[in-house]
């Protein structure tokens, strides 16, 4: 990742509603935490406790779940998620028949 596109100082509040917003798990949310805050694989493993072939698989998921492809991609699309209010997360948006 570019040094000058990470985003060292997401709150945990940020964070916890870009995590809701792509059904996140809580193991997900932690490695995509560290990732933001400029950690690379092996220094996300090594702070987590665990593998970095983990951090790699929840990196993985991370993508899948957000459909982007790259860390890069991560923070921009954080960067815009920020902006949208809380009640646009999925599941909370108002069914068609209802508008």
């Amino acid at each position: 990742m570019q040094a000058g596109l990470l985003i060292s100082d997401v709150s945990a509040e940020q964070l916890i509603l870009f995590a809701s917003t792509f059904a996140l798990s809580p193991a997900e949310t932690r490695v995509l935490g560290r990732v933001l805050s400029g950690r690379n694989v092996v220094e996300a493993a090594q702070d987590l406790s665990i593998a970095g072939s983990t951090v790699r698989s929840h990196l993985d998921n991370i993508f899948a779940k957000t459909g982007v492809s790259r860390q890069v991609h991560l923070v921009r699309l954080l960067a815009h998620i920020e902006k949208v209010p809380a009640f646009y997360d999925r599941g909370a948006l108002p069914s068609s028949s209802g508008l």
